[in-house]
């Protein structure tokens, strides 16, 4: 879902037509990544998933893969109402609601809304959704960066300012993650996770990833 997402954002900047079977196909790919079983309907998908030990959850969140194989799941599964299921989590949930949207999905759409809903339980800018809080992995901070540019190029693509969470809060998020990023500068020059996962202690990637933000944040915020 990463790669497919990136690709709907070049394609989309393209200006590829609106009808063009990239993006019916593109539906398809993203609605076996989601967990929602009146959407992720693919009888061969869901085979193999019965298969794995797997069924579809219903929150309304993705995962990475189409894939039937729980090691390729970043946020690996869990167990809900007794069936066990690929944990959401946040990067792939803001990539799938800005890969529905570009391929022409409305946010009353089941795939989108019901992905929406979740960013709304589980908004955060300190955290990556999905991921447990710990203070020695410090495993909430897994892929942080990574998730603060899909989700601020989500949260441009459904146009909601401020963003109202389910707690009923309501979220100036560009402003949020400015300062998040503000608030985590080294060396007034640079960004480095704490959590080595996904290369983000590596300063030349982070602080990549936060100027990709940035450029989608400014229009908002200078």
């Amino acid at each position: 879902l990463s790669t497919t997402g990136f690709t709907a954002e070049a394609l989309k900047a393209s200006g590829l037509p609106q009808d063009d079977e990239f993006w019916k196909l593109v539906i398809l790919f993203v609605r076996k990544c989601q967990n929602n079983s009146e959407t992720n309907t693919d009888k061969e998908f869901l085979s193999k998933l019965k298969a794995a030990g797997l069924a579809v959850g219903n929150d309304g969140g993705l995962y990475y893969s189409a894939l039937a194989d729980p090691k390729l799941h970043k946020a690996g599964t869990v167990k809900v109402i007794g069936r066990e299921t690929i944990k959401s989590y946040g990067s792939m949930t803001y990539h799938g609601i800005k890969t529905y949207i570009y391929a022409g999905l409305g946010k009353d759409s089941p795939e989108v809304k019901s992905a929406i809903d979740w960013a709304r339980k589980n908004y955060s800018v300190d955290s990556h959704p999905g991921f447990p809080h710990d203070k020695i992995k410090r495993s909430h901070l897994r892929g942080l960066y990574y998730y603060l540019l899909v989700m601020t190029r989500a949260l441009d693509a459904i146009g909601e300012r401020p963003f109202r969470t389910f707690d009923g809060k309501e979220h100036d998020w560009p402003v949020e993650i400015a300062e998040r990023f503000l608030s985590t500068m080294k060396n007034d020059t640079m960004w480095v996770n704490e959590n080595s996962d996904w290369w983000e202690n590596d300063p030349l990637l982070v602080t990549s990833y936060v100027l990709k933000t940035l450029d989608t944040l400014f229009p908002y915020i200078k």
